[in-house]
């Protein structure tokens, strides 16, 4: 079985998935796991969920996001953030905001 597969078919049985839980499962290297996890995120047809240390966790993308064609990644939404006028208020306080 190749990786992608292993992975789109663990996705119908749980919500989300790890690589070392798909490499477990199938039999397959976490390396095969991770490069076609890597592949499909690019691909939006899954989304990274979290990240704790070295484990990585995704599910797959919903119809709305594949609309928009890009999923937000943290860095936009970081960005996004601090330039609100909250944020701006509060880095002035703390004097990072001239």
């Amino acid at each position: 079985m190749k990786g992608k597969q292993a992975i789109l078919e663990y996705l119908e049985d749980h919500d989300t998935v790890t690589s070392k839980a798909v490499a477990e499962e199938y039999g397959l290297s976490l390396n095969c796991i991770n490069k076609n996890l890597y592949e499909l995120e690019a691909a939006c047809v899954v989304t990274r969920v979290s990240k704790v240390w070295r484990t990585v966790t995704y599910r797959k993308t919903t119809s709305a996001e594949k609309l928009l064609g890009t999923v937000p990644n943290m860095n936009e939404i970081f960005a996004e953030c601090r330039r609100s006028e909250a944020m701006q208020r509060v880095l002035t306080v703390y004097g990072r905001r001239a």
